[in-house]
């Protein structure tokens, strides 16, 4: 028996969809950068640097990939549980922007130019997006849960 799935378009703000495009642009602009970084960023011979790597190239980018791809899917089709997988994805991003802020920077140098430092710069406005989504999705109905 095959249980089909009841897709409803949620009723949300325009700011809503605002703060979706930009997280999701950043969240993309991300991956992108995890993807692309060069071979010579890191320091073959230093430990750290490659457990970082390996923790870029592996738990990040799979969260990320599975953020991206899970959260639209959530969102027509559950309300209530979308809510807290944004609640969940948003607690993550800023636990990895404290850790980056805290850990990684110093292990790693990025270009001063480029994607990531593009990156870098547009990431406070992916966490406030994110809260926002967070915040309406908490507080306002969008329809039936």
């Amino acid at each position: 028996m095959i249980r089909s799935i009841n897709v409803n378009k949620p009723n949300l703000s325009w700011l809503f969809w605002v703060a979706f495009s930009v997280t999701y642009a950043v969240c993309i602009l991300g991956v992108y950068g995890i993807i692309m970084i060069p071979e010579d960023a890191f320091d073959l011979k230093n430990n750290m640097e490659m457990l970082t790597a390996f923790k870029l190239a592996t738990v990040r980018l799979a969260v990320a990939t599975f953020l991206l791809i899970g959260y639209p899917v959530l969102l027509w089709t559950s309300i209530k549980w979308s809510k807290y997988f944004m609640i969940c994805g948003t607690a993550w991003a800023i636990a990895m922007l404290i850790d980056d802020y805290l850990v990684l920077y110093k292990i790693i140098e990025y270009p001063e130019r480029g994607t990531m430092a593009l990156f870098q710069t547009v990431r406070p406005a992916q966490i406030l997006s994110l809260i926002w989504m967070s915040f309406e999705l908490t507080f306002k109905p969008a329809h039936k849960q």
